[in-house]
């Protein structure tokens, strides 16, 4: 059966969306504005409300949403209360659209894929070509490595690097039968590698290993074959080259991993030096969860939080303690960071009702892999935002909302409609 015109723009619509989410943040707003448009024009809202209550997994980010604007009400910031509601609109927007949007066939996923992984691939050549400009006219590295390499662009090296994570999982284990541009061995091969050095240079130390631990053994047991024996073994070898080059030379790559077993948390404490040069990522994030402990024990916040407009406001008091070992003057910015963990983010936020709903929100998926295509690909994206989440706060930002949000929303969507389909 033909489709209709109106579904046809939304299939290009939800293409846009796909391409827009390694870019800047205005084209992911605009693109979820024009998919929003998309979805009405396509949808009788009637069997939506309908579809809706069947889909009871697609509740969950709406009844998040619900709790955050409740919280509203007994944050005291209310500016920065209705910001973090503005910014979660994701939350209740993305599961509409998309999850009760038109059916994702295996051919339409593919396109999507595509174009995600096409917006990514761009992104890391604009920021290596960059820096080799730079290179070439200053003659230093520092522009080639974390955050420095994605300077100006609005999400950090983190996000890019969880961006790219996805993108070589999805590189790596689906079969392209649609889109030709990645059925050409040549192309994909250069695609595939500059991801690889993108995501080497992009310095996530989690998020490495993760690439080595978990994606890079998928891959290897997807394709046993003999005829892919030697590219198997080449690709390998490059990538164990590069990792001795990174781990046996001085460069940003391999500080990063020396910082988190040279400090711990006491270190912070004993040098008066004001400029804040004893924390690193991981004694940074010790202190952070260490106060907002104290903070969610000592103002009894386990039942409903303190509001998602007040996280500022109780590190900032907390922070007063420690005056006389870490001069906030000179520090201004530890109280504004979030809590760098999204558990402990929501429990403080929310309480424990927020807490539950989120833990409900992030681990029911794991349980319906298997009835999804592409399930591998779906299984490293849960699992590499579970991994980011216990580290940062991601639903705190546009760059881990809207690709979190779409891709999940993705998930269910194919998810309900295989249901549908098994039971027609």
């Amino acid at each position: 059966m033909p489709l209709s015109k109106s579904t046809k723009f939304y299939y290009i619509c939800l293409y846009i969306a796909a391409f827009a989410i390694p870019l800047p943040y205005i084209f992911g707003a605009a693109s979820i504005a024009l998919l929003s448009l998309a979805w009405l024009l396509t949808t009788n809202l009637k069997d939506a409300l309908k579809d809706l209550k069947q889909r009871k997994m697609l509740w969950l980010p709406i009844i998040l949403f619900a709790l955050h604007a409740v919280s509203y009400f007994y944050s005291s910031d209310k500016e920065q209360s209705l910001l973090d509601l503005s910014k979660k609109a994701s939350f209740v927007i993305l599961p509409i659209v998309v999850g009760l949007g038109p059916t994702i066939s295996k051919q339409v996923l593919e396109k999507l894929f595509a174009a995600f992984v096409s917006s990514l691939s761009l992104i890391g050549l604009f920021c290596l070509a960059r820096a080799g400009y730079i290179w070439a006219k200053d003659h230093t590295t520092e522009q080639f490595f974390y955050h420095t390499l994605v300077a100006g662009l609005d999400a950090n090296a983190i996000y890019y690097a969880l961006y790219t994570i996805f993108s070589l999982s999805i590189l790596l284990l689906h079969t392209w039968t649609h889109v030709g541009l990645f059925k050409r061995k040549f192309l994909y091969y250069i695609i595939t590698f500059l991801q690889i050095l993108f995501l080497v240079l992009l310095s996530s130390k989690t998020l490495l290993v993760f690439f080595i631990l978990i994606v890079l053994p998928m891959f290897l047991m997807r394709h046993r074959q003999k005829s892919l024996l030697v590219s198997q073994v080449l690709a390998v070898t490059i990538f164990i080259i590069s990792l001795c080059l990174l781990a046996f030379t001085n460069n940003p790559v391999r500080e990063r991993y020396q910082q988190v077993f040279q400090n711990n948390e006491n270190a912070i404490w004993q040098s008066n030096d004001p400029s804040g040069k004893h924390f690193n990522n991981l004694t940074l994030r010790l202190f952070i969860w260490k106060t907002a402990w104290q903070n969610i024990k000592e103002n009894n916040l386990y039942l409903k939080g303190c509001g998602n407009g007040d996280v500022e406001v109780y590190q900032k008091r907390k922070l007063h303690i420690y005056d006389d070992k870490i001069d906030t003057r000179y520090n201004p910015y530890i109280w504004k960071f979030n809590l760098h963990n999204q558990f402990l983010q929501m429990f403080m936020m929310l309480g424990i009702a927020g807490l539950t709903t989120f833990i409900l929100f992030i681990f029911t998926p794991f349980f319906q892999i298997s009835k999804v295509f592409d399930r591998d690909i779906f299984l490293l994206f849960h699992l590499s935002f579970l991994f980011i989440i216990l580290q940062e706060s991601a639903l705190q930002t546009q760059a881990g909302i809207i690709y979190y949000m779409f891709f999940a929303s993705v998930f269910w969507q194919i998810r309900y409609s295989n249901k549908l389909s098994q039971n027609a």
